[in-house]
């Protein structure tokens, strides 16, 4: 019984398959009233989304509501250390971004150099185009 315990964790943790987290207050399960977030792990930790705190690895993706909201991520330096781009140890680790999504869509949250740092992006799956707007405005 304890090996057979043991293999399932072991199935969970090598797949990777944590449910998508819902953070929003409707009773709604259904993905196309939903927008799908994904972190990407190798790049960025998302911490606070619309203020609420997020769990960490591995918890990947997340259910919203659809319109705007506010997002806090951590860059994951080690990434950046072992791959061809430079990202000063001086750089903010942690940004705030805000963005507006919509139902039935997918988006990634990705962290990109820019000049000599990193900017916190938010692109809908399959689209490098950035949605994600500075949240004073």
């Amino acid at each position: 019984m304890k090996n057979n315990y043991l293999v399932i964790v072991l199935l969970v943790l090598l797949n990777g398959c944590a449910p998508a987290m819902h953070l929003h207050e409707s009773g709604s399960r259904d993905a196309k009233n939903l927008a799908f977030v994904r972190q990407n792990f190798d790049e960025v930790e998302l911490k606070i989304i619309d203020g609420r705190e997020v769990p960490g690895y591995p918890q990947q993706d997340f259910y919203v509501l659809p319109g705007k909201h506010s997002i806090t991520a951590k860059l994951n330096y080690n990434s950046y250390i072992s791959s061809s781009v430079w990202v000063t140890k001086t750089s903010i680790y942690t940004k705030k971004t805000c963005f507006e999504v919509k139902a039935g869509r997918k988006y990634i949250v990705l962290g990109k150099p820019y000049r000599g740092s990193w900017e916190l992006r938010i692109e809908e799956f399959n689209n490098d185009r950035a949605i994600n707007f500075d949240c004073s405005k």
